[in-house]
């Protein structure tokens, strides 16, 4: 199992990311938050991810620092995948509603 930071950032950053990370498990990449926005796309691939294989995302809470990164993700997998692949959200209906 491995954990890479994204981003360490709160909310009004200018230097850094917002806060994020993917825990890599066996071949399966687990996304924790999305930070801030479009971004999110830039800081996997300079950590050396794919956006592509996130199919597994967590949302820890509402708050538009950590999911503004997410609905480019989930955008941009909708547009990208294969017919039939899932992408999994993860968090309680009041934190993953907003996303719906």
């Amino acid at each position: 199992m491995r954990l890479t930071m994204l981003g360490t950032g709160n909310a009004l950053v200018t230097e850094c990311y917002n806060t994020c990370f993917v825990i890599e498990d066996e071949g399966r990449y687990f996304m924790v938050d999305g930070g801030g926005g479009s971004a999110v796309l830039h800081q996997l691939k300079h950590a050396g991810f794919n956006w592509i294989d996130m199919r597994h995302i967590f949302v820890t809470h509402k708050h538009v620092d950590h999911l503004m990164g997410i609905i480019w993700m989930v955008r941009m997998l909708c547009q990208f995948i294969n017919g039939g692949e899932t992408i999994i959200l993860n968090g309680s209906p009041r934190k993953t509603g907003i996303l719906q």
